[in-house]
């Protein structure tokens, strides 16, 4: 169903999938797809299930998928529950010194979960952030600061401008797909399309620099990071909980959810974040990155939420 510049789709099969994506009229020969991998409990990550389906309706095309290492994306957390990278092989502040340990666990993540042979299938190229940083390369800031500034107000931390792999800049102006799993967390807050860019910060655990006390400054960095990539490429954003979502305040205390069976996609984020809050039964106005990216990345008709159908509200439990 279409309002507006509004696509929402109950998912069954992959016919399904192809009709929505069909009428989000994505054009172009190039796409890049930036998932939710920030660990691999079930229904928190953008899984090998529902990636198959973006891949094969768009494999005429080249694709990308990018994102950024993190510190709970490894065998330790996935599987014993722990919060973070294991104390014997760093921690959120020298992640880099385990850069070896955490490129290992990664490969693990892909290859368990099934990722790594769709990529290979498809042809997908993985450009993971985080190594292209530590790598050193990168496109000149310079000239990603001047990009952006011409069209935004400069970002709160400057190095955001040094962090845009040079891989990715040679591809400027191609589709990218904010590819975002649903998931309700603190009070008041989901972590949807506009957050999902957010994940292209290569440090592995943004905090507490980019989050801040309290989350404080987490809104502003979300919004300054969609800032440099709004400036770069052609945007469509999407949030999805087709076969899982996670309901509860992730990552303490959450549950996941099968078969919610619906997907939202639009190309102003905020008004696919709200729709999808609308659908699980959240106000819109408690998300805390909203109203910033309302005033800095484009507003949208509050009239497009009352006329969502009542068969796609499904409510889940919130935090």
């Amino acid at each position: 169903m279409k309002i507006n510049d509004i696509v929402m789709s109950k998912i069954k099969n992959k016919e399904d999938f192809f009709k929505f994506m069909d009428e989000l009229n994505l054009q172009g020969d190039t796409f890049i797809i930036k998932p939710n991998w920030v660990d691999g409990t079930e229904g928190s990550f953008t899984d090998a299930k529902v990636l198959e389906l973006v891949f094969e309706y768009l494999k005429s095309k080249k694709l990308f998928i990018v994102e950024s290492y993190t510190v709970w994306r490894n065998q330790p957390c996935t599987e014993e529950g722990k919060e973070e990278i294991p104390a014997d092989k760093g921690n959120l502040i020298d992640a880099k010194a385990k850069w070896e340990w955490i490129k290992q666990q990664d490969n693990w993540f892909l290859e368990n979960k099934g990722i790594k042979p769709l990529l290979e299938k498809y042809g997908v190229e993985y450009v993971n952030i985080t190594e292209e940083v530590w790598s050193g390369r990168t496109a000149d800031p310079e000239i990603i600061k001047k990009l952006v500034e011409e069209k935004y107000k400069p970002v709160m931390y400057k190095e955001l401008y040094s962090y845009v792999p040079q891989k990715l800049f040679d591809i400027k102006g191609a589709t990218l797909i904010s590819f975002s799993k649903l998931k309700t967390g603190q009070p008041g807050n989901i972590t949807a399309s506009t957050k999902n860019i957010f994940g292209l910060i290569p440090d592995p655990s943004r905090w507490p620099k980019y989050h801040g006390e309290n989350n404080k400054i987490l809104p502003q960095s979300i919004v300054d990071e969609n800032k440099i990539y709004r400036t770069l490429f052609k945007t469509i954003f999407m949030a999805e909980g087709i076969f899982t979502a996670i309901s509860g305040n992730w990552p303490e205390e959450f549950e996941t959810v099968r078969n919610w069976g619906q997907i939202v996609g639009g190309r102003n984020s905020a008004e696919v974040d709200a729709v999808i809050a609308t659908m699980i039964g959240l106000d819109y106005n408690k998300i805390s990155y909203l109203p910033p990216a309302i005033e800095t990345l484009g507003d949208f008709d509050r009239g497009v939420l009352n006329r969502i159908p009542k068969e796609f509200i499904k409510p889940i439990k919130l935090a």
